[in-house]
């Protein structure tokens, strides 16, 4: 299930998003314009925030204290939040420009609510273990930088180009820093179940 929705569904199905319009001059929201676009923007976002959630958790437990692990999924809960938010508000600025403005100012603090999330996951492994999570680190680095290069082409914009390469990295790192994880934990723990005081 879970390579199946990181490696394929998330992936492929950003990949439709962007539609036919340019990728560095639109984005999500604008090519969103139809009903069938609309349900299925609204659908990738409730997948993949709950998809992205629930693999936080996993990869946390049972490493971190529940108090650490209640700490990332709040953070975690926020961004999926905005995330939704985002994906059902229009994008129709000259129409409804407060809910544009509100559209974009949730888009945009999700993504950044979500990388902060992945930086303070990925440094609290790091400093455990250097040399088993910097490969992770340095990509996690990087993607920062590419993402701002990706800002400036597009003038300064959220492109659709912006919003592939996020999501896409974000699903690849994600299942790549759980298999790293879960490499290393003992066979009887990588099947036990979140207890329930750590559930959200």
């Amino acid at each position: 299930m879970i390579p199946f929705l990181f490696l394929i569904f998330i992936p492929v199905t950003t990949l439709f998003l962007p539609g036919r319009g340019s990728w560095l001059a639109s984005n999500f929201s604008v090519a969103a314009s139809t009903l069938p676009s609309r349900c299925l923007l609204i659908f990738w976002g409730g997948v993949t925030g709950w998809s992205y959630r629930y693999l936080i958790r996993r990869v946390t437990y049972p490493c971190l204290s529940v108090q650490n692990i209640q700490k990332l999924l709040t953070l975690a809960d926020i961004s999926v939040a905005l995330l939704f938010v985002s994906v059902l508000l229009p994008y129709r600025p000259k129409q409804y420009p407060f809910l544009s403005f509100l559209h974009t100012f949730c888009a945009f603090h999700a993504s950044v609510l979500f990388y902060f999330l992945l930086v303070l996951l990925d440094l609290r492994f790091y400093f455990e273990d250097p040399t088993r999570f910097s490969a992770l680190t340095a990509w996690l680095l990087s993607s920062a930088l590419f993402s701002v290069a990706l800002f400036i082409l597009a003038g300064f914009l959220i492109s659709s180009a912006l919003e592939v390469f996020c999501t896409i990295f974000s699903s690849l790192w994600l299942y790549l820093f759980y298999r790293k994880q879960l490499s290393y934990l003992p066979p009887e723990q990588r099947i036990k179940e979140v207890p329930p005081q750590s559930r959200a």
